[in-house]
């Protein structure tokens, strides 16, 4: 590799970057290359796909010149060595550089590839049609949008019935496709929306439907036509004469019986699936058939052939004109919602990123004027550089190729970076065919980082041994190049791969877990260990064992951030900050890790009045009011990434909470996002949207301790010490499974279209057109689901243990690993069993699980058990305290804590009673789908069905009214000493001229003994929640109630605590 070449502002290059190979690293140094050779910051725009890539170039950008400025030896002699000066010279030009940035920052375009095109639609108003005003929905947003669309729809054809009646024809004759039929609207509209680019022509074409419709009735009535019935019947009694001479022939016998039966019956998919039917002219008739026709005349045996080919014909009419017919539905059926869908942004003044970037691209289409467009943007771009490429798709590269063209044309330069090998999101869009494209296009030279710093000897050698192997099978359509370890790292044998064959997936599933202990003997931490699965069932399939053999594991999938302590308390000092006065607000950021106040600490804080307050510490803590007093003043005029972006650095946020920079990065980015989505937002808009989307805002990573289960797709990006990949039963071939296929030309324009069924590329065998489109789904599939193993089997470090299960109809992608890592290998000598090396021990005792978090820039230090952890097993401990005589497995206290989980995550989602049947469904539906992840699906179905008596007792009860009213609150956080971690949560306040805490339980009560029991259990916890929030309410009577879910009605609600103004003892049981 020459980094001359590769730095090179006056080169444009695209990069090869594998994995592990440093692929941020060398797009920072270009970039920060590019800065120093004096190219202004306003002449270049990085490209990244998410805002974290935009963060962490801009991180690492400014990190690495304050290390040369710092006379980092490394950094100072890598750049000194790309301009051939000497390093004192270099140290200059970066203080320099580094001292414009800060100036110059706003010019700095280091950016999504959405807010680079929003801010283009922004700026011209006029030539794109969209007002300044209007704000882009993020992906959430569009989600709940696309739900109410659908159900405006099927209320639409509820009281359409010419509607209604060809939807419904669609879906029952459309029986070639595995879907339900109260999903298939769905599956239909998310079918066709990745692709509507490339669909764009059929989609908005909108042929003749009753054309199409009638063609295809046309079609189907000449297969029951009596010339049809002549020709069968004549076929049928050429065949029986031939069984009366000849004997009894099974297969002819069966053909006739089928033909009798089609005219019978009139089942078309049999008939049509009849082998005979089934060859060409160019294919041999079947054997059974020849037979007849060796005993016919010359005459006869021509006629017989020939009414084969004119059935053959007349099915091929039907399935094309059939083809057409659902293809037809199915776009008009796309149409309709997507109308509803667009009126629905219409009216809300919204777009999403689909209507940016197509409006982008038509916008820069038709653009004469350059100069103008930099004149608008104050940007003038000539240098273009992009992040993960192989991930771009087709329309977003036909917006940013204006860009880059006309930059090009003024000297400026394209450099892209990207991994085709990583291309696993062509589903969404990513078009990983256009790395070369493009290059090819614009004659832009290839060059590629070669060495792994990632993988040990043992792995890489095993990654480059398959890969090479896959290469040299035609068939795959894989491109490979060899990785090798860097300059000074020695080849030895550190490392370990292990590759087990099963035929069996229960013995795979419990070897899986087999494997997880034997690891651990040989001392590789579970926080050190992930299990990588293609599947989610087949994660569950993983959970279950792991639960059975007692062994810690954590679902690394989607999570709820306001589950996050330090999210809450991120939040809290925003609630803080808007509403100063209550104290509630003032004692959680006191006693938050940001200040670790003792309780002590706060009784010194309050006013005359005993009400907790930040001018009751104005004398005895000065420094601290003068702190908070002048983060409240300046606070009120940041947008809401600034203010997050001050609380981190005024407080000192990631250093104070070291395990959770992950977490609080993200909430950086949805600030971030949220600003450059909305126009004219405030502290209090975020906050709103905070509380509004809470149950939708969510991490990709958890920061619970145990061996990591998750997705391929989810694993990009991120590595390990130790993988286990179980499974590997993808097919290798493409499922004919209905779902839409197309191919497009060389400009990305839809050449043709058909449905991906066997019965079609049967029949269609002589269409060119046809087959073409079938090979090029083919081609794409395979390298699809090779790129996914290569995802998988690059994520290791140390250790690496492959268990495919094999034994399934055709070859599997679990049999392709195999026999590319072995080619001498016959599945006829049994199941394959190989290792190479010895496994490697994590490094230290804590494990290094923080560095499957790399992407985040930041090592998590370690900790014994999370706060989060905690909670949970004390809620476990409770639940066996009081749980049935019966519950005494582990399964069943997993499933009383999953029912009160989703019980109280419903309640929280009320905002007045009463409700109705569906509203309950649709609220434990919610919940489960928060509180899920985890549990198994045996424990949610349980716990659903418990939850939902609890519910329906609670929601139908009149005494609860009050409880979800205007002035009733959920969730309040409360302090006291008394709890294990010093924080509580009420389910139910009420403020009023009293107040009144109410807590739910949901515990199974047997007897009136057992209920008395547990009143007294959780008077306690009852007592501690009044008395924390008299202090922050004195005066106001406090009343707290406990309220048993599963109790006859008289007993339900119980008053255990109330204490009047004059300071009368509390009541209690």
């Amino acid at each position: 590799m020459n980094a001359d070449e590769i730095y090179d502002p006056d080169l444009s290059v695209a990069l090869s970057a594998s994995a592990g190979s440093g692929k941020t690293f060398a797009l920072t140094t270009r970039l920060i290359t590019m800065l120093l050779d004096g190219i202004g910051p306003s002449e270049i725009i990085a490209i990244t796909f998410t805002n974290l890539a935009a963060n962490e170039i801009r991180r690492k950008l400014f990190d690495r010149l304050q290390a040369v400025v710092d006379r980092d030896e490394d950094e100072t002699a890598f750049f000194s060595a790309i301009f051939k000066e000497k390093p004192e010279k270099i140290i200059n030009m970066a203080g320099v550089l580094k001292n414009k940035l800060i100036k110059q920052f706003s010019l700095l375009q280091i950016s999504t590839i959405h807010s680079f095109f929003t801010k283009l639609i922004r700026c011209f108003p006029g030539e794109t049609g969209y007002l300044r005003d209007i704000f882009v929905i993020d992906e959430i947003t569009k989600e709940k949008n696309v739900s109410e669309s659908l159900e405006l729809f099927y209320r639409k054809i509820a009281h359409n019935k010419t509607l209604l009646d060809r939807v419904f024809r669609f879906v029952s004759s459309y029986s070639g496709r595995v879907i339900s039929t109260g999903g298939i609207i769905k599956e239909i509209y998310e079918e066709v929306d990745p692709k509507y680019y490339a669909l764009k022509n059929m989609v908005e074409g909108g042929a003749n439907y009753e054309n199409i419709e009638d063609e295809f009735n046309k079609r189907r009535k000449a297969l029951f036509s009596s010339a049809m019935t002549g020709r069968i019947n004549y076929m049928t009694a050429l065949m029986s004469k031939y069984i009366e001479s000849h004997g009894e022939n099974k297969n002819i016998q069966s053909f006739i019986n089928s033909l009798d039966d089609f005219l019978k019956y009139r089942n078309i998919n049999r008939f049509i699936g009849l082998t005979p039917f089934q060859r060409d002219e160019a294919s041999p008739i079947v054997r059974y058939l020849k037979s007849v026709c060796d005993t016919l005349t010359p005459q006869s045996a021509g006629r017989l052939k020939e009414t084969l080919s004119v059935i053959r014909e007349s099915i091929i009419n039907y399935l094309r004109a059939q083809m057409s017919y659902y293809m037809s539905t199915w776009m008009d059926i796309y149409r309709d919602v997507n109308s509803i869908y667009s009126e629905i942004k219409k009216k809300g003044q919204s777009i999403d990123f689909s209507d940016i970037e197509l409006r982008a691209a038509e916008f820069l289409s038709d653009l004469k004027d350059f100069e103008y467009l930099g004149y608008r943007t104050g940007s003038r771009i000539r240098y273009v550089l992009i992040d993960e490429f192989q991930d771009t798709s087709r329309l977003e590269w036909d917006a940013l190729e204006y860009i880059v063209r006309n930059g090009l044309s003024r000297g400026g330069k394209l450099f892209y970076v990207g991994d085709v090998k990583q291309s696993i999101y062509r589903w969404r869009g990513g078009d990983p065919w256009l790395f070369e494209k493009v290059r090819t296009k614009l004659s832009i030279p290839e060059k590629q980082l070669k060495y792994s710093y990632r993988q040990s000897p043992v792995l890489l050698n095993f990654v480059n041994k398959v890969f090479n192997n896959i290469q040299a099978d035609p068939q795959s359509n894989f491109s490979y190049d060899e990785q090798s370890l860097p300059p000074g790292r020695a080849n030895n044998d550190e490392g370990y791969v292990y590759i087990g064959q099963f035929g069996d997936r229960d013995e795979l599933v419990d070897k899986t877990a087999v494997w997880i202990k034997l690891l651990q003997e040989r001392g590789v931490n579970l926080d050190d260990i992930a299990v990588l699965c293609r599947k989610n069932s087949e994660i569950e399939e993983i959970e279950k064992c792991l639960i059975k053999k007692r062994l810690r594991y954590v679902s690394v999938g989607k999570s709820k951030m306001y589950r996050d302590f330090s999210v809450m308390d991120i939040v809290n000092i925003l609630n803080f900050v808007l509403s100063p006065g209550e104290g509630i607000y003032l004692a959680g950021l006191l006693r938050s890790p940001i200040f670790r106040f003792s309780f002590d600490d706060l009784d010194m804080c309050r006013d005359e009045n005993g009400a907790l307050s930040l001018r009751a510490f104005a004398s005895s803590r000065p420094r601290l009011y003068q702190t908070l007093e002048g983060f409240l003043s300046r606070s009120h005029y940041l947008s809401p990434s600034g203010f997050i972006r001050a609380v981190y650095e005024e407080f000192d946020v990631l250093n104070k909470y070291p395990r959770k920079t992950d977490v609080l990065l993200k909430l950086y980015e949805i600030a971030y996002t949220f600003e450059n989505t909305y126009d004219a937002v405030t502290l209090y808009d975020f906050a709103d949207y905070l509380q509004q989307n809470k149950e939708n805002l969510s991490i990709n990573i958890s920061e619970e301790r145990g061996v990591r289960l998750l997705t391929i797709h989810s694993s990009k990006g991120l590595e390990f010490h130790t993988v286990i990949v179980p499974f590997l039963t993808q097919p290798f071939k493409f499922r004919r499974d209905g779902s839409l296929i197309f191919n497009v030309d060389e400009k990305g324009h839809l050449k043709g279209a058909a449905i991906a069924r066997s019965i079609y590329e049967t029949y269609f065998s002589n269409s060119a057109e046809i087959m073409k489109i079938f090979e090029e789904t083919e081609k794409s599939y395979r390298v699809d689901e090779i790129n996914t193993l290569y995802v998988a089997l690059t994520r290791a470090r140390e250790n690496l243990i492959v268990l495919p299960l094999t034994g399934g109809r055709g070859k599997s992608i679990g049999d392709v690993l195999v026999s590319s890592y072995d080619p001498s290998f016959k599945s006829e000598e049994g199941l394959y069993d190989s290792e190479t090396g010895k496994p490697v021990p994590s490094p230290d005792v804590q494990g290094e699980s923080a560095k499957s978090f790399k992407k985040f820039g930041v090592q998590i230090p370690s900790q014994k058990t999370s706060a989060y952890r905690k909670e949970f097993d004390d809620l476990l401990q409770d639940s066996k305290s009081h749980q049935d005589p019966g519950d005494t497995d582990k399964q069943s206290q997993r499933t009383g804590l999953l029912k009160g989980l989703i019980f109280h995550r419903s309640v929280e989602m009320i905002k007045k009673l009463p409700l109705e049947g569906e509203e309950i469904d649709e609220l434990l539906m919610n919940a489960l789908s928060c509180e899920g992840p985890g549990f198994t699906s045996s424990e949610r179905k349980k716990a659903v069905d418990l939850a939902r008596v609890s519910l329906i007792n609670t929601v139908t009860d009149k005494r609860m009214e009050k409880y979800f009213g205007k002035k009733s609150y959920s969730e309040i956080i409360t302090l006291s000493k008394s709890y294990r971690n010093f924080v509580g949560r009420i389910d139910k306040l009420v403020i009023g001229s009293e107040i009144e805490i109410l807590d739910f339980k949901t515990n199974r009560v047997g007897t009136e003994e057992d209920l008395d029991k547990l009143t007294r259990y959780y008077c306690t916890q009852i007592d501690t929640y009044c008395r924390s929030l008299m202090k922050l309410y004195p005066g106001l009577p406090v009343s707290g109630y406990l309220y048993f879910t599963d109790a006859v009605y008289d007993r339900r609600l119980a008053r255990v605590f109330h204490i009047e103004n004059d300071g009368n003892r509390p009541i209690g049981m």
